[in-house]
């Protein structure tokens, strides 16, 4: 039996990054599941396909091109069906479109877009960072740093998608989409998702002329809400310590900055793991800075956390010295 099919909560197996994420989509209820396959997330797509038998109730399907991925998924989502869709990192220039006012039409059930990043562009054309596409989708970022993150991450993407009533976005690096660790498995649902249906509403799903202004409207609104209650959420962590120079990190650069900082003796450094990068909460950021010296901000590919930061600061008032990419 293919381990991931497993109902057997608490047992640990050895599990890629994107196997991870195939579980989180699992144990969340996932009914329909589309991708343009491209590395580093194309074994999600082959993981949910060879996962049939065991899972009948899911649609898997390799779409034409990450564009129409992206609107089945959507189309599933308003019909009530918990839905995901998967692409590389530079597939979210195809799928641009449908995902810039997907944030405006909301979700029916939970929406999650998994992209899979290149740092290093080991087997893309660019090492393209798309957080920054989320300043104008207004799209939530996730940013797993582990093996059992990307399943708990996952799962957790659906939930904040209906709460917020926003698609949310979960970001992983090739080197954790690739990398091969442990995985506790959680417990896989009692039932799974019925046939869908599709609720007519012009104002909402139609985004012309004043329902597109009120649309955006609303969806601001919805990260504004989130961005307030991101403290609550559980999802940043901070590792107090009594020195005078801090650190901000998400994803895997989190692990390597905390090697690096056991290597080098550094036991008393403060330490925020970012888990959701978008939008960043101003309260959390500047109680971290608040009394230190400096603070080094240890992110992959262009700044997007550190630019975040130094904004929320300035507005806050705090003028401690934001070190990020001109290290």
């Amino acid at each position: 039996m293919n381990p991931l099919a497993l109902n057997e909560p608490g047992r640990t197996i050895l599990a890629m990054g994107n196997d991870a994420i195939v579980r989180g989509g699992l144990e969340a209820a996932l009914g329909y599941f589309s991708t343009y396959p491209g590395t580093p997330a194309s074994e999600i797509g082959e993981g949910y396909l060879s996962l049939g038998k065991e899972f009948p109730h899911i649609h898997a399907e390799f779409s034409v091109n990450e564009h129409v991925a992206a609107h089945g998924a959507q189309g599933a989502s308003w019909a009530g069906i918990r839905s995901m869709v998967t692409m590389k990192h530079v597939g979210m220039n195809v799928a641009a479109e449908v995902l810039h006012f997907a944030g405006y039409t909301g979700v029916g059930a939970g929406f999650v877009v998994v992209i899979g990043s290149d740092p290093g562009a080991t087997s893309s054309t660019s090492e393209q960072d798309d957080r920054w596409y989320s300043l104008h989708t207004h799209l939530p970022i996730l940013e797993p740093a582990s093996i059992q993150e990307a399943k708990d991450f996952t799962a957790r993407a659906f939930e904040l998608s209906e709460t917020y009533n926003l698609p949310v976005i979960v970001n992983a690096p090739s080197k954790l989409c690739h990398n091969i660790g442990s995985l506790r498995l959680g417990k896989l649902p009692d039932s799974f998702p019925a046939k869908g249906r599709f609720e007519r509403n012009p104002e909402r799903y139609i985004n012309l002329f004043a329902g597109s202004v009120a649309n955006h409207r609303r969806a601001m609104e919805a990260v504004a809400r989130l961005q307030d209650e991101a403290p609550s959420l559980g999802l940043n962590r901070l590792l107090p310590g009594g020195g005078r120079t801090g650190f901000i990190s998400s994803s895997i650069n989190y692990l390597y900055l905390m090697e690096a900082l056991s290597i080098l003796g550094i036991t008393d450094a403060p330490v925020l793991k970012i888990a959701m990068s978008y939008p960043l909460n101003a309260g959390e950021i500047a109680s971290f800075a608040r009394g230190l010296d400096r603070v080094y901000v240890v992110e992959e590919l262009e700044g997007f956390i550190e630019f975040q930061a130094k904004r929320l600061l300035y507005d806050s008032g705090i003028r401690v010295p934001i070190i990020g990419k001109d290290v």
